[in-house]
């Protein structure tokens, strides 16, 4: 199923988030604002608008109450999903707020922006509780750890890292690559860690030994990655505006997809519903996908 352009502009949903009860669905856009569908119908619920300049992502709340959108305005809004309004978070981030991720269990958040820093937040006091410098470049991805203490982080400057997400202790390096980094990821149960890159390729590792277990060469950098709910598929919006799928168990590439005229921003699985995911692209649609 195709959703139509928004209206506002001809650069489309540069994110897409689904919420973890399978309800709803939300997209951020080049024109600042956030939109929520009907995951059901894919109608329209309501449009929120409270940044100035693109939105960069959005993540959901572990219950599905709140949605967290970064933006290059530097700030963080956090919008209650039931009623649409916007709580604006002024980050302290000196550059373009690249990512933002909620904590398995909500009580925390975390940013990464051009200034190559990571933040953690109190979601209840809204109020910063860490800041690191964690790459020589931007922080492009985070991912929590489904079930341990870890952050995981992608930059573009090649570097994956692990850190504590309270004391920003560093970890381990996962991997230091040639080019940059554009989204990382956890598999639903923590034993993988996956990366779409600059260099075009997909990359596997095992998240307890850190041993690259695949990597898959595409003809497009790779922008946004993402695993099924029960992690046997891996997905990922290049910017030739395909969409890549992976068999994880057996570590293949199985049929892509065009799904796009112009370059895919941002994919997101559907929580409730194991082969369904949403699609954005800057050719103005954001698009429903059945790989069953």
């Amino acid at each position: 199923m195709t959703i139509p352009n928004t209206g506002f502009d001809s650069d489309g949903a540069m994110c897409v988030a689904a919420s973890p009860d399978g309800k709803t669905f939300a997209s951020g856009h080049w024109h600042a604002s956030v939109f929520f569908w009907d995951a059901a119908t894919a109608k329209q619920i309501r449009v929120c608008r409270g940044h100035t300049k693109p939105i960069n992502e959005i993540c959901f709340s572990p219950d599905a109450t709140l949605l967290a959108s970064a933006s290059d305005d530097n700030t963080i809004i956090l919008w209650d999903c039931a009623t649409g309004v916007g709580e604006t978070i002024e980050t302290g981030h000196t550059h373009t707020v690249n990512t933002v991720v909620f904590s398995p269990d909500g009580k925390f958040m975390a940013s990464g922006a051009g200034d190559r820093h990571i933040k953690i937040w109190d979601v209840s006091k809204r109020s910063e509780v860490a800041s690191w410098k964690a790459h020589t470049l931007p922080v492009e991805s985070l991912a929590y750890h489904p079930s341990e203490e870890i952050l995981l982080s992608g930059s573009f400057d090649g570097d994956i890292k692990l850190w504590h997400p309270t004391s920003g202790q560093e970890l381990a390096t996962v991997a230091t690559l040639e080019k940059g980094v554009e989204s990382v990821a956890f598999s639903p149960d923590g034993q993988l860690i996956a990366s779409g890159n600059r260099d075009k390729t997909v990359r596997l590792w095992d998240a307890k030994t850190l041993k690259e277990l695949a990597s898959f060469e595409g003809e497009a950098v790779v922008r946004s990655i993402d695993f099924s709910p029960d992690g046997e598929m891996l997905a990922g919006a290049c910017l030739d505006g395909v969409l890549r799928t992976f068999d994880v168990q057996n570590l293949k590439e199985t049929s892509p997809l065009i799904a796009h005229t112009r370059s895919a921003q941002s994919l997101a699985f559907f929580p409730k519903e194991e082969r369904k995911l949403v699609s954005s692209s800057t050719d103005g649609t954001i698009r429903r996908w059945d790989l069953e």
